[in-house]
């Protein structure tokens, strides 16, 4: 039995509850760097960029939260809807 950051979720397997939890702190954490609006279509454009090309995705990006921010943030993007498929689908 998992417990992290105050909640508990007894239904959900060991991994999922972890990783699970990596997403949620990585997501309030890419809030807190980007406005609301920034963070949706960030977001939005990483998740639906599957076969674009990292300079094109990168490009993309730029043109929402600005160059510097860009390259902060960008593979953490990623790695946030990573986590959450995996989290989703801990089993697959």
């Amino acid at each position: 039995q998992e417990q992290m950051s105050g909640s508990f979720r007894p239904n959900a397997s060991a991994s999922g509850t972890v990783i699970g939890a990596k997403a949620d702190a990585l997501r309030t954490y890419l809030q807190s760097k980007t406005t609301d609006v920034e963070f949706s279509q960030t977001y939005n454009l990483v998740r639906a960029s599957g076969e674009e090309s990292g300079e094109e995705v990168l490009r993309m990006v730029t043109e929402i939260i600005g160059t510097e921010k860009a390259q902060e943030l960008l593979k953490l993007f990623q790695l946030l809807c990573f986590l959450e498929d995996v989290a989703k689908n801990p089993s697959a």
